[in-house]
């Protein structure tokens, strides 16, 4: 699924009305449609809502859900934003429609009167400012954002959060000033903001709903910008030959492991095993090899002679990917054996965890890292990495682009909207996955993941997205046996087999 800008999203408009064709007014009542029906099922037993309504087309979206919601039964209360006399001709044709079908007598809100009277548990739907937004939020409209962030109640927006820019996350305003929702409904497509932390930190939960724009335009529409789904996660998974054998499926060489930290090595292994790689080598400490073979008996383990680090580079034979980094250490020794590692592979690598940390303190190591190798770090590392001092999301993914282009690598920089650049400057945001996988070890599954798919034989970009993809679906299945307190990373490795039937079916 592509991220157009907001732009783009508006000609999507102008020419799904121009070829469907459909007037703009009859559009928004499909998109209210689609909106109204999603609120009622999703909360069935919200009975009170207050609508507030900017003087514009998301205006027009709230006044149209209102009247949807007040046929479905529900106690609603209407309030509009006068902010200097002018209206669409969409607003004020719902307005009048509202009216004019139920008993709503949409309030009045301006410059001299901002207050709502605010019913117990009533859900609020914020139609505000919407996306066309491109400057500061100020005056008594920022005032009226403030006071609703501070009600202790659940909060929804429609198409974007009120404040929010949608090409861009505009953390400076600062939290008062950008609406703050549980949940926001986006039409047919997300915005960039949407996919980006503090985008995220507003928007909640992300909904999209298809409301059947010109799919002829978004096809042809330039992006570099796009939102895994199900369905193309799905086309990216190979058939495996009915006379496959384990030589088919490729050996993964995997280097993880200090002392204290077979944990990871463990993690790491079965995580590569268990997501289809036909033999899995682990190079580690000279004492993790018992904590390995007893999680993971399928793995096949080297040590060299130290009991504090993975102390030799040996892949077998017919290695077909290198992945390195997860509890390793960081320490001279480690700079030694990744350069050692440099130098004796040609192929692809999978870099993370302590791998990348050792390149952070020695940046000359960039240069050396073979041309579609993938590093995977979280904020942190990666900030680390290229010496980002409390980037803002949308700086981040700038750099991210930036680094993917110059060395021609694919970074796969974690979080709740996980992001994969390339090497042609593309970024890819996963949609799976949830908090409940913010605990130790979940790093280390999707490293072993990643290298497994590689050693199958898929492109570098192929096993970033699948394996993201799995990953987090993966926790997603966990979580419905698990809370997200309780989610750990062994979890995630025991569900892959329902992740991937699931991907599949």
């Amino acid at each position: 699924m592509k991220v157009l800008s907001a732009a783009q999203i508006r000609e999507a408009d102008k020419q799904t009305i121009l070829n469907e064709p459909i007037t703009s007014l009859n559009l928004m009542e499909r998109a209210a449609t689609k909106c109204s029906s999603w609120i009622t099922e999703k909360l069935p037993e919200s009975k009170n809502y207050i609508v507030i309504c900017g003087p514009g087309n998301n205006g027009g979206d709230g006044l149209a859900i209102a009247r949807m919601l007040w046929h479905y039964q529900k106690s609603v209360t209407v309030y509009y934003c006068n902010i200097n006399q002018v209206f669409s001709v969409d607003f004020s044709s719902n307005k009048i429609r509202l009216e004019k079908e139920t008993d709503i007598k949409p309030t009045e809100l301006n410059e001299n009167n901002q207050t709502i009277l605010f019913e117990e548990n009533a859900v609020i739907i914020d139609c505000i400012l919407g996306s066309g937004l491109n400057r500061k939020t100020e005056g008594w409209i920022s005032d009226l954002i403030k006071e609703l962030n501070q009600l202790n109640t659940l909060k929804i927006s429609i198409d974007i959060p009120s404040g929010l820019f949608a090409d861009d996350t505009n953390h400076i305003n600062g939290d008062e000033v950008i609406f703050k929702a549980d949940y926001t409904l986006t039409f047919e497509l997300p915005k960039l903001s949407l996919l980006l932390p503090e985008g995220i930190y507003y928007a909640g939960e992300l909904i999209i709903l298809s409301i059947g724009l010109d799919y002829q335009y978004i096809n042809k529409a330039e992006s570099s910008f796009f939102f895994i789904q199900e369905d193309s996660a799905r086309q990216l998974i190979k058939k495996r030959p009915i006379t496959g054998h384990k030589g088919t499926f490729g050996h993964a060489y995997l280097i993880c492991g200090s002392a204290g930290f077979a944990g990871a090595a463990a993690l790491c292994s079965k995580a590569a095993i268990k997501s289809g790689c036909g033999l899995v080598t682990t190079e580690t400490a000279l004492d993790n090899d018992v904590c390995i073979l007893n999680y993971a008996p399928e793995i096949m383990v080297q040590t060299g002679d130290k009991r504090s680090y993975p102390s030799q580079i040996n892949p077998p034979a017919k290695t077909s990917a290198i992945g390195i980094g997860p509890g390793i250490g960081n320490s001279k020794e480690t700079n030694s054996l990744l350069k050692l590692l440099l130098n004796k592979w040609n192929g692809p690598l999978v870099l993370d965890a302590d791998a990348l940390n050792v390149i952070a303190d020695d940046p000359t190591l960039l240069s050396f890292i073979p041309t579609g190798s993938i590093l995977t770090p979280h904020p942190g590392e990666f900030d680390r990495l290229f010496n980002l001092k409390n980037p803002l999301g949308i700086e981040r993914l700038r750099k991210q682009i930036e680094m993917s282009t110059k060395y021609s690598i694919y970074i796969l920089l974690k979080g709740y909207r996980t992001s994969i650049s390339s090497p042609k400057g593309r970024v890819y945001f996963n949609s799976t996955g949830n908090n409940g996988m913010a605990t130790a070890g979940c790093g280390d599954v999707l490293t072993g993941i990643i290298t497994s798919l590689v050693a199958q034989g898929y492109y570098p970009l192929e096993a970033c997205i699948l394996g993201t993809y799995i990953h987090g679906l993966s926790g997603d299945i966990a979580l419905n046996e698990q809370s997200e307190e309780s989610l750990t990373a062994s979890e995630l490795i025991n569900n892959l087999g329902k992740a991937f039937k699931k991907l599949k079916a």
